[in-house]
């Protein structure tokens, strides 16, 4: 092969292979780990450094450094001296020639051991096994030894599925895995390998929680503050879990189980009945809270605001009357009305902001142009959107290869990562918020008009959720009562229902219904909701009546 003259080297490509320090005497780290304290114990870790050492000193190597002498599992490469040993090696990898392991499946067991391997070997170090010869000079060679990381890693799915069956088999014989619930403990005086638990001093108020919930459906922050004083201190959250538990009533329940529950060789605080009970007052009370038996009646409770105070008011059942009212409990305040005379105003109200009959027609034309309207300005945000959810996952895929080729350090890594994945998350979030789409928006306008139609209907003859729905979707504020002049008001009103009402009746009825029920105030009820653009800009929605520039709607009935 002929040399090309100097003056021609600065045309050449490539970089030039760099020569190691100290060619003379090699450079190596030695990597010991065991995946348990009990091999740690059984002087694995002495064993993996005395052939280490002595293959070193058999080539005279120079040994730098010793990472290891401590049990980590290799499942994962989370490991902190596994860490330090990768850091020191790109530190200083113009000095390092190679990696003494025992074994390879000392190096690592997880799936990304080859890549780790092919990085330091792009950094020019090798990673040996003394007691698996195999020369990674050639192709042949580096793929055994990827083929063996990869067996490596098959060996250890294989342990943890034979482990997984193994504490499945224990689970159905009856038996317990891991830390036992509150209230008891392991008996590990005996010297038999059977499993055996027992209850401790906790049972006791573990047992008076069960009662306490059953017998005083008393809430979850009750019972805590209860159990707290007696001495068990227990959050609410995880007295929810404890009464949802069934190894207190003698049971075993587990992910491995499969969805099964089997009988447990462990002593039951309470019985199977006692267990049940407590578990249907949970199902019909998920929150933990008591159930306001009354509130079927007050639908308007803590939804109807005093206009002295400001503040909800509330409601309650008078025994001698025989009647509900609505109160407010603030200090010489005390606005109270009956629940009757306020359920005939709001049933008022609703009858007057209805759709008319006669333009259901119009009504559906309307929303189905702007809901066509609508979603083609979602199809360019989309678009948009989706360009800009593949920058991002270019820029994740981007920072995990230079990470994995080792151009920047871990910390470095995390801290970028998090930032990257988290505005992901919220370009995804707002990537579904714009792709509901309807099948059927016809049919969907036809139901919106009935229900606009029928407001007084649903609301009277509904089910309490579905008005309390009705409620917040017309006046997401509330609304305020004013005791003195017996109407309502209200700061904020949907903008469609405000629509609605203002195309429902002509000039003329407006005015005449505007001395008998409405007074109007200043300036702009706030937007709540779409606005059909075609219909904002009738003649009719810009009548005196229904000007868009009052603040306060304030509704007042002649017949209350």
């Amino acid at each position: 092969m002929k040399t090309a003259p100097a003056l021609m080297n600065k045309f050449a490509k490539g970089k030039p292979v760099e020569t190691k320090k100290n060619n003379s005497i090699k450079n190596v780290l030695v990597y010991t780990r065991v995946s348990s304290k009990d091999q740690e114990d059984n002087l694995s870790l002495p064993t993996q450094m005395k052939y280490c050492v002595e293959y070193s000193e058999k080539r005279c190597w120079n040994i730098l450094e010793y990472f290891g002498q401590r049990s980590e599992s290799a499942k994962t490469d989370e490991r902190k001296e596994f860490k330090k040993l990768m850091d020191y090696a790109r530190k200083h990898h113009k000095n390092i020639s190679s990696i003494l392991v025992y074994s390879l499946d000392r190096f690592s067991r997880s799936e990304t051991a080859s890549l780790q391997s092919s990085m330091l070997r792009k950094l020019g170090i090798e990673i040996i096994s003394v007691t698996q010869p195999i020369d990674t000079s050639s192709p042949s060679g580096i793929l055994q030894q990827d083929i063996t990381f990869l067996f490596n890693r098959w060996d250890n799915m294989q342990r943890r599925s034979r482990c997984m069956t193994g504490m499945k088999e224990k689970l159905l014989k009856g038996e317990w895995i891991g830390c036992v619930p509150l209230g008891y403990s392991y008996d590990r005086s005996g010297n038999t390998k059977e499993q055996t638990i027992v209850t401790n001093k906790d049972a006791v108020l573990v047992k008076k929680a069960f009662i306490m919930k059953v017998r005083e459906n008393l809430s979850h922050m009750e019972i805590a503050k209860i159990l707290s004083g007696k001495g068990l201190k227990i959050t609410h959250k995880k007295l929810s879990k404890m009464l949802r538990n069934p190894f207190y009533c003698g049971y075993v329940s587990h992910n491995l189980l499969d969805g099964e529950v089997i009988k447990g060789k462990h002593p039951a605080i309470i019985s199977q009945e006692f267990f049940l009970q407590a578990n249907e007052i949970l199902k019909q009370n998920a929150s933990g809270y008591k159930k306001d038996l009354h509130k079927d009646n007050l639908p308007l409770k803590q939804f109807l605001l005093c206009d002295c105070c400001k503040q909800a008011m509330t409601g309650y059942f008078n025994k001698k009357k025989k009647i509900y009212y609505y109160k407010c409990y603030t200090p010489a305040c005390h606005n109270n009305v009956s629940a009757k005379q306020t359920h005939q105003l709001f049933a008022t109200i609703l009858e007057h902001i209805q759709l008319d009959e006669h333009l259901i027609g119009l009504y559906k034309e309307q929303l189905i142009m702007t809901y066509h309207n609508k979603t083609k300005e979602d199809a360019e945000d989309r678009k948009a959107i989706n360009t800009q959810l593949h920058q991002m996952k270019e820029e994740y895929e981007e920072l995990e290869k230079r990470y994995a080729f080792g151009k920047i350090e871990r910390a470095m890594f995390d801290k970028f990562g998090v930032r990257i994945q988290e505005q992901i998350r919220k370009i995804e979030e707002q990537k579904e918020k714009i792709e509901v789409k309807i099948s059927n928006p016809e049919k969907l306008a036809e139901t919106a008009a009935h229900f606009f139609c029928n407001l007084q209907e649903i609301w009277l003859q509904e089910d309490l959720e579905k008005r309390l729905l009705l409620q917040k979707i017309i006046f997401p504020e509330g609304i305020y009562y004013d005791k003195q002049n017996k109407y309502f008001r209200t700061t904020h009103i949907n903008e469609l229902i405000f629509l609605i009402a203002s195309l429902s009746d002509t000039f003329e009825q407006k005015i005449r219904r505007l001395q008998d029920f409405y007074v109007l105030q200043s300036p702009p009820v706030e937007s709540e909701g779409f606005e059909p653009p075609d219909l904002l800009q009738s003649t009719v929605f810009k009548t005196a009546a229904f000007d868009r520039s009052a603040s306060s709607l304030i509704f007042r009935s002649t017949k209350v």
